[in-house]
């Protein structure tokens, strides 16, 4: 049941965001914020740490007191619209707990793409760090 609540909650915010309207053609700052509720912080950090696990990735405590986490690098496909043969992706997750059922996820990504040419180029693009940031919480949340 509880896995219901993160799933609506994460198709919820996915939904709140595609009804925005966007005013002005200016780029958000890179970074995605998820809020899960429903379950103890402990939960959420316990289905992180075992989804990390079961998809092989690596992944180390910066500083687990405030919650920081670092996945990666990890080598991925790239999404449909890049043109890139492979992705190199750095994920920095810093999860907070606000209240005994209510965790903040704040996700920073780092991305270098692999051209034809076998060279590696930095992507810094907002809205691709941010669409590289969301497939990877859909990989870590959903499940």
């Amino acid at each position: 049941m509880k896995t219901i609540y993160l799933f609506v909650l994460f198709i919820s915010l996915i939904f709140g965001l595609t009804g925005c309207k966007e005013v002005k053609k200016t780029s958000s700052p890179p970074g995605i914020n998820v809020m899960i509720q429903d379950l103890s912080c402990e939960e959420v950090l316990e289905r992180i740490h075992k989804e990390l696990r079961r998809q092989n990735l690596s992944f180390e405590w910066v500083e687990k007191d405030r919650g920081i986490l670092k996945v990666g690098p990890t080598v991925t496909n790239p999404l449909p619209a890049d043109l890139f043969i492979r992705m190199e992706e750095k994920i920095h997750l810093e999860i907070k707990c606000l209240a005994p059922f209510s965790t903040r996820i704040a996700l920073q990504v780092e991305i270098k793409g692999l051209a034809a040419d076998n060279r590696w180029t930095e992507i810094k693009e907002a809205d691709k760090l941010n669409a590289y940031g969301k497939r990877f919480l859909d990989r870590l949340l959903v499940n």
